[in-house]
């Protein structure tokens, strides 16, 4: 039987500081006789410590979610530096590019068409990711790349010129 015990009598063992306030709150549940073949905890050192002070020879792994988050943060951080340079990069153009877009008639149906594209332009420069596996700048990378070569097909068509 698998049992989580995150919570125990009202303690959440995710708040618990250290090592000490998890012999607390773990020693009854071991009272209850049920056989521990093992537990899955964040690295912590002081819980590491603690699990192998009150469970001696119990097999003590580290939650592969907090691994991976932590080996991820280095990509992660370099992910959102990017992103942040091409919002950086591409703000002013957007501006610029609008304020042209302002001077074509109204009548022209060209207006609206670039008109989305500047929106969807400005939609995709509020991507944001998820450690470890979402990487918001990659997205707008991506979608950046996917409007360039959408825009150019539509100037090789002829049907919009910018």
């Amino acid at each position: 039987m698998r049992v989580k015990l995150s919570r125990f009598g009202g303690h959440d063992f995710m708040q618990c500081p250290g090592g000490h306030d998890f012999m607390q709150y773990y020693t009854p549940v071991k009272s209850l006789g049920f056989a521990i073949r093992g537990l899955v905890s964040d690295a912590q050192e002081t819980i590491q410590e603690a699990v192998a002070a009150t469970l001696p020879g119990v097999p003590h792994h580290n939650c592969h979610y907090h691994c991976l988050r932590d080996a991820g943060k280095p990509t992660f951080e370099t992910d959102r530096a990017m992103k942040t340079d091409l919002k950086k990069a591409l703000r002013p153009k957007l501006s610029g590019f609008g304020k042209r877009l302002e001077r074509l008639p109204e009548e022209d149906p060209c207006r609206l068409v670039l008109a989305d594209y500047v929106s969807c332009l400005r939609s995709t420069l509020l991507i944001h990711g998820v450690a470890p596996f979402d990487l918001g700048g990659l997205r707008v990378f991506d979608d950046l790349q996917s409007a360039e070569a959408s825009l150019r097909r539509c100037e090789e068509k002829g049907g919009i010129h910018f």
